[in-house]
């Protein structure tokens, strides 16, 4: 025999929708800068646009999994502070956002059949709340 258990097969199934989306207008509606739209999902952080100075594979074989050596230039200007300068000392929290670009977000919204620029709002569904 093989592994045991003789019940039933075990089932994927996709968790229950938590979120509604409501479409708030249609392609008129300009999404904000990347950067502004994080800040106000983000209000308590000090957003920086930051350029990767390093960018350095360090896995041996990285077909098997790749690891990443980052560097990140600390001197970039713009960010949600107001430009004050972005410092980093040792044990505070980094969260990478990366921006897909237009051109990703735009092949991505033909195959779902959406408009780039359409505006919705998720709201908490009754039965997740």
């Amino acid at each position: 025999g093989g592994g045991g258990g003789g019940g039933a097969p075990f089932a994927l199934a996709a968790p229950a929708a938590q979120f509604e989306a409501e479409w708030l207008g249609g392609d008129a509606a300009v999404p904000p800068p990347t950067l502004s739209f994080l800040a106000r999902c983000q209000p308590k952080h000090s957003l920086h646009e930051l350029r990767v100075a390093t960018n350095r594979e360090l896995a041996s074989l990285p077909q098997h999994g790749s690891v990443r050596h980052l560097e990140l230039d600390l001197a970039c200007s713009g960010g949600s502070s107001g430009g004050a300068p972005c410092a980093y000392a040792t044990a505070d929290d980094l969260a990478v956002c990366p921006d897909n670009g237009p051109a990703l977000a735009a092949k991505l919204a033909s195959r779902l059949g959406l408009a780039p620029a359409a505006t919705f709002a998720l709201r908490p569904r009754p039965s997740a709340a």
